[in-house]
């Protein structure tokens, strides 16, 4: 059965972010008075939220988490969010899969204030049937709950229909957990080895891969 409803997950799937991401990650350690993070801290950043991050991978507080955070979106919010570019090929993808009358929908643990601000910049949010991102205060690194909203929005009961579609093991645990196919785009921040051992139905190289190999068009 080919799928009807596909949801992408936005950092390192729809787009490159990293330029506005590890801007804000750094901006936030330099307000805290902190040691910069190197690049291999900082592309750990992309896909749990930010307080998880700032707590599971530069160790600090809680209290001290979510002041980085306020700092980090001080800086994303004057426009580090417009800092991206969308991977080869993928505008058309969602055209293409827009026209074939498929519900195209963003899921994702970016905040849902940033994805539509960022969309709607772009002139792109007419691609989409449905946005979600995560609310503001979001706390835990599952995506679960998006994903299930999304769905409920769609209204896409029978979920042999539905392919989650993402570049991290955050995105293709969540969509194991909802009981979707997944698949997992190797040009994001993920690792081969982390979607294949999430299980990941499908692995695709990049964009013209994933058109070729998802069974969506």
């Amino acid at each position: 059965m080919r799928y009807t409803t596909i949801l992408f997950d936005f950092d390192g799937t729809l787009a490159d972010t990293a330029e506005g991401i590890f801007e804000s990650v750094q901006y936030a350690l330099r307000k805290m008075g902190l040691p910069q993070a190197d690049i291999q801290t900082m592309r750990r950043f992309i896909g749990p939220p930010l307080p998880y991050s700032f707590s599971q991978f530069i160790g600090l507080s809680p209290d001290e988490a979510e002041q980085a955070v306020l700092y980090y979106r001080e800086n994303y919010a004057a426009g580090g969010k417009y800092k991206l570019s969308f991977y080869p090929g993928m505008l058309q993808l969602l055209r293409d899969l827009r026209d074939a009358g498929k519900n195209v929908c963003i899921a994702s643990a970016k905040p849902d204030l940033f994805i539509r601000q960022i969309l709607e910049y772009y002139k792109i949010d007419g691609l989409f049937t449905c946005v979600q991102g995560a609310p503001m205060q979001e706390q835990s690194s599952d995506k679960s709950s998006v994903i299930r909203s999304v769905m409920n929005r769609c209204n896409a009961e029978d979920k042999r229909t539905v392919l989650m579609v993402g570049d991290t093991a955050y995105d293709i645990r969540a969509a194991k957990k909802v009981g979707i196919d997944s698949a997992g785009v190797l040009y994001g921040y993920g690792s081969r080895a982390e979607l294949a051992a999430e299980g990941a139905e499908y692995l695709a190289q990049d964009v013209e891969d994933l058109r070729n190999n998802a069974c969506f068009l």
